[in-house]
C-alpha cells in the first residue's frame, strides 16, 4: 500500500475540479499527494485520466455513515499526515472521520459565502470548521461571511486569504489552437461574440443576460451569446430562448473540455457573468488571463476579483446589461483597453503557481513543525 503525505478529500473527480488542479501541480511539483473523491463519478472521466494518484473509496449514497469508517480506513492505510478539505459534503465526512486525531492536520478551504449552503451543508461545513488546523478562503468575501459563531469555531486557529488562481500558461498554449472552434461550432470570424461560462442553476442568473439579448435584438445589433455549460435549468433556458424569439442570438454549447474553453477564450468580443453571489468565480478570471474584456454584476465578490479591470452593471438588471454591452460592441477602443487591463490584473495576482506556492507554506508551516 502506497503512503502519501497529503491527501486531498472531493466530492467527485472533475475536470473543472479547482481542488484536483491544485492536486495535480502539487504532485508534479514533487509533493506525495493523491486526491480521494467520496462520490461515485457523475461522468465518463476515469481515475487514470488524471495525473495523479486517486485513492478510490465504494460506492455509498450521499450521507451512508460507512463514508466516514471508509475515509478513516484509507487515511489509516496510506499513512497519510495532512488532510485538505474543500466541499461541505466530502470536507464534513473527511473531518469526522478524523476529529480527535490529534497526528492529522486539516487544512479547510472556504470556496462559497457560508450563507449560501443549506441547513445540513451548513452543519457539514461547520465541522470542518472546527476541526481545520489551518483555514483558506478563496477571498475576502468568502471569510467575511461567516456568522459570529462560525468565527468563535476558528478564532485560535491560523488563516489567510489565497485566491483560487487560473492556469494561465495553458491558456496561452491553446491560442494557438483557437481556430478548431470555428471549425467544430461553424462559427463565423466576423461575429461579435458574447460568452457566459456556468453551470445553469439559479445563482448564475441567466434570465437577466438572455432578457437583455432581448433588448439588443430590438435594436438589430449583430451579436451572438455562446452558453457554455449544462445543468438543471437548461430545459428551462432554452424555453426560455424561444419564448423570447431570440434563438437566432443564442447558441447553447454544452459542456466543452478544458482545452475547448480556452480555446473560446480566445475567439470572444466579451465575457459575461450575471451572477447573484459568488465564492471567487474561476470562470470569469480565466476570461480575464485571455484578455477578454469582462462585464460582470456588482456583487461583492466580482467587485473584489475584478477591480478596476472590468465593467459593472446592476445584478439582476437587464436594462443595465444592455446598456453597457452596446457600449462594449460599439466602442472598440473600450473593449480593448478592458481587455488589456484584465490580463494584467490576472497575470499579477491570479496566476495559479501564486495559490500553489502559498498552499505549499501552509504544508510546510504544519507539516514541519
Amino acid at each position: 500500500m502506497t503512503n502519501y503525505d497529503i491527501l486531498y478529500v472531493v466530492n467527485f473527480l472533475s475536470e473543472t475540479s479547482i481542488p484536483l488542479n491544485w492536486a495535480a501541480l502539487l504532485y508534479k511539483r514533487g509533493w506525495n499527494v493523491a486526491v480521494l473523491p467520496v462520490e461515485p463519478q457523475r461522468n465518463q472521466i476515469q481515475p487514470e485520466e488524471f495525473k495523479i494518484p486517486v485513492v478510490e473509496m465504494g460506492a455509498y449514497r450521499r450521507g451512508d455513515p460507512r463514508v466516514i469508517r471508509e475515509i478513516r480506513q484509507k487515511i489509516h492505510q496510506h499513512g497519510i499526515r495532512l488532510v485538505h478539505v474543500h466541499a461541505n459534503y466530502s470536507g464534513g465526512m473527511a473531518s469526522l472521520a478524523v476529529l480527535g486525531n490529534k497526528f492529522i492536520y486539516v487544512v479547510n478551504t472556504e470556496h462559497n459565502p457560508a450563507w449560501s449552503f443549506k441547513k445540513l451543508g451548513r452543519l457539514l461545513n461547520a465541522i470542518s470548521l472546527f476541526r481545520g488546523d489551518y483555514h483558506c478562503f478563496n477571498s475576502n468575501y468568502t471569510m467575511r461571511s461567516l456568522a459570529w459563531w462560525e468565527r468563535r469555531l476558528i478564532r485560535n486557529v491560523p488563516a489567510k486569504i489565497i485566491y483560487n488562481g487560473v492556469l494561465v500558461q495553458a491558456l496561452e498554449v491553446e491560442k494557438q489552437s483557437k481556430g478548431a472552434i470555428y471549425t467544430k461550432w461553424g462559427l463565423s470570424k466576423e461575429q461579435f461574440y458574447v460568452a457566459k461560462i456556468a453551470t445553469f442553476k439559479r445563482q448564475k442568473d441567466h434570465n437577466t443576460l438572455l432578457k437583455a439579448i432581448k433588448l439588443l435584438a430590438e435594436q438589430h445589433l449583430e451579436i451572438k451569446l455562446l452558453l457554455v455549460g449544462d445543468g438543471a435549468l437548461r430545459k428551462m433556458l432554452e424555453n426560455q430562448v424561444n419564448k423570447l424569439g431570440i434563438a437566432n442570438y443564442v447558441c447553447f454549447m454544452g459542456l466543452l473540455k478544458r482545452e475547448e474553453v480556452y480555446q473560446l477564450l480566445h475567439i470572444l468580443d466579451v465575457s459575461v457573468m450575471t451572477s447573484r453571489w459568488e465564492g471567487f468565480c474561476n470562470a470569469i478570471v480565466e476570461s480575464m488571463a485571455a484578455g477578454v474584456p469582462v462585464l460582470v454584476s456588482d456583487i461583492p465578490t466580482l467587485k473584489e476579483v475584478v477591480g478596476d479591470a472590468g465593467l459593472y452593471f446592476r445584478a439582476g438588471d437587464p436594462v443595465d446589461l444592455a446598456r453597457k454591452l452596446e457600449q462594449l460592441i460599439i466602442d472598440k477602443d473600450i473593449r480593448t483597453e478592458y481587455g488589456n487591463l484584465a490580463r494584467d490584473r490576472c497575470f499579477r495576482l491570479y496566476d495559479v503557481e501564486k495559490a500553489i506556492e502559498k498552499y505549499e507554506g501552509v504544508y510546510r508551516f504544519l507539516l514541519e513543525r
